[in-house]
């Protein structure tokens, strides 16, 4: 029988609120090779890397990290992109914190 997991398990995400949403993508860049009638002869992929984002419920009496500042999420070391702040009349502040993590040579170091 399969077994179905509900909620956002929060363990070594940054405490900045109630966790809301956790996502993890992995991906990379290629560079592609044509042969003389336009058609792909060659393709290399590079770059591989892991983005994701959180968004938390915002405790305002936690510090939000600024781009470029290294944060770890489940032990693992990754550099802020971006610091999204949501405000609204009719729900709590919501802050979004977008990140990377090159996978090939481990940037950020651990």
């Amino acid at each position: 029988m399969a077994t179905y997991v509900r909620g956002v398990n929060k363990t070594g995400v940054p405490t900045m609120g109630l966790l809301q949403n956790l996502n993890s993508d992995k991906g990379c860049e290629f560079a592609v090779a044509e042969d003389e009638a336009g058609e792909v002869a060659a393709e290399e992929a590079f770059g591989q890397k892991v983005t994701g984002n959180f968004e938390v419920v915002y405790d305002s009496t936690q510090t939000l990290p600024d781009p470029g500042d290294v944060i770890s999420v489940r032990s693992v070391n990754y550099t802020v992109d971006s610091v999204s702040e949501k405000e609204s009349n009719k729900d709590f502040k919501r802050v979004t914190i977008n990140y990377h993590r090159y996978i090939t040579n481990g940037i950020p170091a651990a």
